[in-house]
């Protein structure tokens, strides 16, 4: 993990470290179903899983509905098959591999849709392999940069419409990327993380049509989600904007009534692409994954245990550092949780060092019944004497009004900035909420 860490578990407990690695497996196993997610995959890492589901059967009652899925190495040779065999034969006897509808259920990542093609093909064709589901690629990615964009002629539509066929004919589902990642020589990042236009208007409607001829309803689909990546000891970054990013993704899949989410990742912590609940950020992710897992579950929004009611489910989103040049980014974003949805005012305040004025946003109102984000961009060079930007926030919910202080600053340099990552703030969960009734 290049030896630093550019954010840090939130619950990580030291306690846990003589109790040996199962003790801390399972603590983290609590967390994850904290956030609404029903089990964990090991990316090509085969002896840590095993050992993990060794640790799992260890236990004298079985943790419901979590469950261990197996993860094949797509970009690997098939040459290396005979390890994945035999991961895929241990696996198999544990109670709690993944399974659907009694059958193995299998993830295959990279490689390209081509290569989990020749995976699947390799592991129908062995008897020793259990009843399987594979899930892999659908080639939207080489369907993107063939269509660049553009209007697809009725040709490349129906070349596309006979590689989802082919592909359906050997795997039992699809993963898709439902966004686009572009260079961006003029913004803060140097790559950004966009809505694809192809997967909108062509690509997801041809697959759903293909997806729904006779022999093909029962084929899995899926998505890839994320809320960006931040390796500022690489240089390469994708913005989390806020929320947005992992926002967009989730709005782009809803329509496509998924299956199953491959979230990226759980703790990569030197590439920050984690949903683990961090210092940065909180839980944050938990609380708009609870969000849109009601949605697809068309089950009712609730209150997350142990919330108060009578905050406001806000969370405040601003960058930890920016360097002279870069805009500064402020996101307030409302999550509706209940049926008692109620009318919210608030207003953000930005001050600098001694609680100098910088200045003020405007007054923002929802009625409480849908989710809403209210962004504001300012030119970092208007505060260019501050070392540092710091929020206020004023709310009006319920009937009571109240002052909210202690968020993350956001510091200020004039030539240099190693650190993109978002510092997230819910008003549910500041340990000590510093805040005045007004």
């Amino acid at each position: 993990m290049l030896h630093r860490y550019t954010d840090r578990p939130l619950f990580a407990d030291p306690g846990l470290r003589a109790a040996g690695s199962a003790a801390a497996f399972l603590c983290d196993i609590g967390v994850l179903k904290d956030c609404g997610l029903d089990g964990f995959g090991s990316l090509d890492y085969f002896p840590v899983h095993l050992s993990q589901l060794r640790m799992l059967e260890a236990q004298k009652e079985q943790i419901a509905g979590y469950s261990q899925m197996i993860v094949l190495p797509g970009y690997s040779p098939l040459d290396r098959f005979e390890s994945v065999k035999d991961m895929i034969l241990t696996a198999s006897k544990s109670r709690y591999t993944t399974r659907l509808d009694g059958k193995l259920l299998l993830w295959i990542y990279g490689g390209g849709a081509e290569a989990h093609r020749k995976w699947a093909e390799k592991l129908e064709s062995d008897p020793q392999i259990p009843d399987f589901v594979l899930v892999g690629d659908m080639p939207f990615l080489d369907f993107h940069n063939a269509w660049n964009n553009g209007q697809p002629s009725d040709e490349a539509v129906d070349r596309s419409r006979a590689e989802i066929a082919s592909a359906a004919d050997v795997l039992g589902g699809f993963q898709l990327w439902c966004s686009d990642c572009t260079m961006d020589y003029a913004g803060e990042y140097g790559w950004s993380t966009i809505p694809a236009m192809d997967y909108r208007r062509h690509l997801l409607p041809t697959a759903l049509e293909v997806l729904g001829r006779p022999g093909f309803q029962d084929k899995l689909l899926g998505a890839y989600i994320r809320n960006g990546y931040v390796n500022p000891f690489t240089g390469v970054v994708y913005k989390e904007d806020g929320t947005a990013r992992l926002r967009g993704y989730l709005d782009e899949i809803l329509p496509a009534n998924p299956d199953v989410l491959m979230l990226f990742e759980w703790n990569e912590a030197n590439e920050n692409t984690h949903f683990q609940p961090t210092v940065a950020h909180g839980r944050t992710w938990a609380r708009i994954l609870a969000y849109y897992r009601a949605l697809l579950d068309h089950e009712p929004l609730k209150s997350r245990a142990n919330d108060d009611p009578a905050i406001p489910n806000v969370i405040v989103s601003n960058r930890r550092s920016l360097k002279l040049g870069e805009p500064y980014h402020l996101e307030l974003l409302y999550l509706p949780d209940g049926d008692d949805a109620a009318e919210l005012k608030m207003r953000a305040t930005l001050k600098g060092a001694g609680g100098r004025m910088i200045g003020r946003f405007p007054l923002e109102r929802t009625d409480g019944k849908g989710l809403i984000a209210f962004s504001y961009r300012v030119p970092s060079e208007s505060f260019a004497q501050e070392d540092a930007v710091f929020v206020e926030l004023e709310t009006d919910y319920r009937g009571v009004r109240k002052e909210w202080t202690g968020f993350g600053a956001t510091s200020l340099s004039a030539t240099t900035c190693r650190d993109y990552l978002y510092v997230h703030a819910p008003l549910r969960e500041m340990l000590r909420p510093r805040c005045r009734f007004i």
